[in-house]
């Protein structure tokens, strides 16, 4: 009832509504591609339950975001010309274009420790990064999850001017299995957004 409800001024307000499945008249059925709830379903390969058929991106669900669709879609031709891969989604950066930006990549802690990984944190705060002052933005911090038995690196979170960029790095790292020691021993510019990356990994032998 619009006459009961109050009446309230903001300066911003963020819609978070979702995304709804918009499949339909696609012909899905009547090529007789298999769905669920919309998503065309797709095996280990990306291939529907039609042997010529493959499908990539949004349309099969999971993680709905371009730079996934893109991966897929490179999988999916591949596997059109025989193959045979299967995508890896273990080091997907998740990031979220505010100001300042957020990036995520790898477990989180509470991941790790359902998988039974003994983990370790490092931290870097960008007070004490030379660039972030240089332009203007000191506030946010590089935060590494680390095996503590093998010192790989399992996940990352960025938070700070730069993140969305800086977390392909450390995707790298964990798509390959790296661990600290290899980024202790690759150089990084100065000053640079990047050598909070550096100076992270140092936190973590130093402590």
């Amino acid at each position: 009832d619009f006459a009961t409800l109050n009446l309230d001024e903001f300066d911003k307000v963020l819609l978070c509504v979702g995304r709804a499945v918009n499949s339909e008249n696609l012909g899905l059925e009547a090529a007789g591609i298999a769905t669920d709830k919309g998503k065309i379903v797709v095996d280990k390969n990306l291939m529907t339950n039609i042997d010529s058929i493959y499908a990539a991106g949004d349309c099969i669900g999971g993680y709905q975001l371009a730079h996934v669709a893109a991966y897929e879609g490179k999988i999916t031709v591949e596997n059109i010309l025989g193959k045979n891969k299967e995508p890896d989604y273990s080091a997907v950066p998740n990031c979220i274009f505010t100001h300042p930006e957020i990036a995520s990549v790898g477990l989180s802690e509470a991941a790790a420790g359902e998988k039974g990984y003994n983990t370790k944190i490092a931290k870097f705060n960008f007070l004490a990064l030379g660039m972030a002052h240089v332009k203007g933005e000191p506030e946010g911090f590089v935060k590494l999850l680390v095996n503590s038995e093998n010192e790989q690196i399992l996940g990352a979170t960025i938070f700070g001017i730069g993140a969305t960029e800086l977390i392909a790095i450390l995707a790298l790292a964990i798509r390959n299995n790296l661990d600290v020691t290899a980024l202790s021993e690759t150089i990084f510019p100065h000053p640079s957004l990047s050598e909070s990356i550096a100076e992270t990994v140092h936190n973590f032998h130093a402590n």
